[in-house]
């Protein structure tokens, strides 16, 4: 079966009739199913950038973060901010749109290659229900179209990942291989934390007697080398400078709600953090699947029929990796866990799960097919799909949201003091980079800031004075302070109030 074939690779003839004789909405869907991901994409896209000119607060990390390095700040690799660099270009700088481009191309990646993983084995129909599932993972659903960056190119990374595997037990030759080793950069350069599925995954098929194969072909040694010929430089830069690639492990031991049930040395509060954190990732699609299989099950016939192509030399079938992906989820979580406890680890916030959880519809889908509720589980999840549009347009729109604060009212009174272009020191880098952006300074249409010499602006939210920890070692203030109390840019009624002052160097430092 040619791979070029419209319906897909995997998808076996009877699946391949047309969609108007079959009768089955949930196979029917799952042939239309790349035309809908492109579809409900570029709408997103669209919708996010009609939203606002400005940035999220993650978004607002790559204003004056988009030079070609090999380490960011907050301890990030460098592929999303090269993605971004190259869109920004391609946009002549226009960072919503740049923005929209790369998130939502990577979303449309993952949701793609769900269901294109999940129909190789079993047909449509299991990629119809991979697709599906993905509904129910708010992380997926909502997180990724509203606020995530870098966790949507871990969720790309994850499923491409998958897809290489499969790839390269259908043709185990070099060139498989290389693309293996290029779907685990995609991961493996967005975040450092991508190890918690790469590494599970390595085990569970190396601990599966079909799935050894994966490592026996003679052509295997192409992932390993391009791997590290595409990765090598960031990974030996992050050993290099350990307090920059390190930079976010503090974040693990602040403060849980679960801190006064912690022991010394040992991490059982993050342990609950953890339970919280699996529960929040894939608690809903779990219990949705639980509840369609046992409606299924009382209906008679339980799950439908598993039909699957076998792959490959090895002959993997869509149960057998199904049992694979399970295998590998509960690895991980138990290495985590482990880790969590031995580390007196305190916070495990739902994201860090991200890598290892990004297989979950293709599990599903493979290990526990559903059969009469099939459609309405589709029908639900096709609902939250829809219902994101209206969420991200009220959310916006009502509520008292970072993309409507009066950043152009704060841009024209700095404009009225007629201040040159300077740094701007912010309490949070959001505001930074969005002022940045209305006032059109050195950032908005350049790699990094401008660089700190003799002259700061100091912006902060409220009433009160400057916090202290914004002014720089030997500045002084050089202008009054100046208020500025707008309504936000929206329907939501509330008011925002940001005060700046310019500061100017006092004390020169001392020279070598």
């Amino acid at each position: 079966m040619s791979e070029d074939d419209p319906a897909g690779p995997g998808v076996a003839a009877a699946d391949r009739a047309p969609a108007s004789r079959s009768g089955d909405i949930v196979r029917d869907f799952g042939l239309f199913a790349p035309w809908a991901v492109i579809a409900y994409c570029l709408a997103l896209a669209a919708l996010r950038i009609s939203l606002s000119p400005f940035l999220e607060i993650d978004e607002a990390e790559f204003v004056g973060n988009v030079d070609f390095r090999l380490l960011y700040d907050n301890a990030h690799p460098p592929l999303y901010n090269w993605a971004t660099r190259i869109a920004l270009v391609l946009t002549d700088w226009s960072w919503a749109q740049a923005m929209a481009m790369v998130k939502y191309s990577l979303l449309a990646l993952y949701h793609y290659l769900i269901w294109n993983c999940a129909t190789r084995l079993a047909g449509p129909r299991a990629g119809a229900m991979a697709l599906a599932a993905s509904a129910f993972l708010p992380q997926v659903l909502w997180m990724s179209a509203a606020t995530l960056s870098h966790s949507v190119m871990i969720l790309a990374g994850a499923a491409a990942t998958l897809h290489a595997v499969l790839r390269v037990l259908e043709a185990p030759h070099w060139r498989s291989y290389a693309w293996l080793g290029v779907a685990i950069t995609l991961g493996a350069l967005a975040k450092f934390n991508f190890a918690l599925l790469l590494a599970p995954l390595l085990l569970a098929f190396a601990s599966h007697p079909k799935g050894r194969a994966l490592f026996t072909a003679p052509g295997a040694w192409a992932a390993p080398a391009t791997l590290l010929l595409l990765c090598g430089p960031t990974y030996i830069a992050a050993l290099l400078f350990p307090e920059s690639s390190g930079a976010r492990l503090g974040k693990l031991y602040r403060e849980s709600d679960f801190a006064a049930l912690d022991l010394p040395g040992v991490g059982v509060d993050g342990g609950i953090e953890l339970a919280r954190a699996l529960g929040a990732w894939a608690g809903a699609a779990l219990a949705v699947w639980a509840g369609a299989r046992l409606y299924d099950h009382h209906r008679g016939g339980g799950g439908a029929a598993r039909r699957s192509v076998p792959i490959g030399a090895a002959r993997l079938t869509a149960a057998d990796v199904g049992e694979i992906l399970g295998r590998a989820m509960l690895i991980g979580l138990a290495l985590l866990a482990l880790l969590v406890l031995a580390a007196d680890i305190s916070a495990v916030e739902e994201r860090y799960l991200t890598p290892l959880l990004a297989v979950t519809p293709v599990y599903l889908a493979l290990r526990w097919p559903l059969g009469r509720s099939a459609p309405a589980v589709l029908m639900a999840a096709l609902t939250l799909y829809a219902s994101v549009f209206a969420g991200l347009w009220a959310m916006t729109t009502f509520d008292a949201h970072r993309f409507k604060l009066p950043y152009a009212a704060i841009a024209a009174q700095i404009r009225v003091a007629e201040f040159a272009p300077a740094p701007i020191i912010a309490q949070r880098h959001v505001d930074r980079a969005n002022l940045v952006l209305a006032l059109g300074w050195p950032g908005a249409r350049a790699p990094r800031y401008q660089a700190l010499q003799d002259d700061a602006i100091l912006l902060w939210p409220g009433r009160g004075a400057p916090p202290e920890r914004l002014v720089p070692p030997g500045f002084g203030p050089a202008s009054p302070i100046t208020t500025v109390a707008a309504p936000y840019a929206n329907r939501s009624g509330a008011e925002a109030v940001y005060r700046f002052q310019r500061f100017v160097r006092t004390v020169r430092p001392p020279t070598g």
